[in-house]
């Protein structure tokens, strides 16, 4: 949602009794992954509040409390305005994205697509549902597939082909202008003094390698991210800001900031763990 209709909407919301409680239900009940709101500690302590009066039971099924959570999201308060009572809705529809399924069984990644299969008859929703090759047949002998009701697309693998190319787009992006070509070394633009020449001809390549060691932690389809993060880090390195590693960069000074990028982006990831309820 565009940040300025948020700010006009959310009041609406905030006005709404009803909403707000069930709100807190949610909130204490389904586990927010980022369960933190910066700048709102008055909303954030009224949500860890126990309320006096539940507005769901304790015994809920799991398929109604993903109902109501889902109604919850789409809602829409009424209006006043000068013609009487109309629609504030900000949004055409509300995207879910349900990410992170390669750790799921079979029968739970199949009980997840009958789930959303179900609520479809909600259609502020839009879903998009990332799962691995592993369950391409579980997929297509879907009837709601093979009737054409659930459109389904295969993601690129991100071979290390694939990420050098992206590499070079994002390189044009950031040098419009510049004489590179697609099959171009060009980290043979930056100067000698910030990167050695011994370490020009294989620092895409050790990106590219430093990237494809997300499969190892998570999913291959990261990494265009950790590329890209990676490439903007050493980047930046070869430019002096750090101080353990200043230019010119060696190979082996690429391999440790790699090595470094990976223990800090598994600290993060700890630390959004330890933060999540239990």
């Amino acid at each position: 949602m565009d940040p300025a209709r948020r700010d006009k909407f959310l009041p609406h919301l905030r006005r709404d009794r009803s909403w707000m409680e069930r709100l807190r239900w949610h909130y204490q009940h389904s586990q927010p992954w980022r369960p933190d709101l910066p700048g709102e500690f008055e909303l954030m302590t009224w949500l860890q509040e126990k309320p006096a009066c539940e507005p769901f039971s304790a015994d809920l099924a799991p398929d109604y409390v993903l109902d109501q959570l889902i109604q919850l999201v789409t809602f829409v308060p009424p209006r006043q305005d000068f013609f009487g009572i109309s629609d504030a809705r900000p949004y055409e529809r509300v995207q879910v994205m349900i990410d992170e399924t390669a750790h799921l069984s079979s029968k739970a990644v199949g009980r997840l697509l009958q789930d959303v299969y179900k609520i479809r008859h909600l259609n502020l929703l839009q879903f998009k549902l990332f799962i691995t090759s592993t369950y391409q047949k579980l997929v297509k002998d879907m009837a709601a597939v093979r009737e054409g009701r659930v459109n389904v697309y295969r993601l690129p693998a991100w071979e290390d082909r694939d990420l050098r190319e992206m590499l070079y787009l994002r390189l044009l992006g950031w040098m419009e202008g510049e004489p590179v070509g697609g099959d171009d070394n060009w980290a043979q633009q930056i100067p000698d003094e910030y990167l050695r020449r011994e370490a020009k001809p294989t620092f895409i390549e050790q990106i590219v390698e430093g990237a494809q060691r997300c499969q190892a932690m998570e999913s291959k389809l990261a990494a265009p991210i950790h590329a890209l993060r990676i490439a903007r880090g050493l980047v930046a390195a070869c430019a002096g800001v750090w101080e353990s590693h200043p230019p010119p960069l060696g190979r082996d000074d690429i391999k440790q900031l790699i090595n470094l990028y990976w223990h800090t982006e598994q600290e993060e990831k700890d630390a959004d763990i330890s933060k999540s309820p239990a």
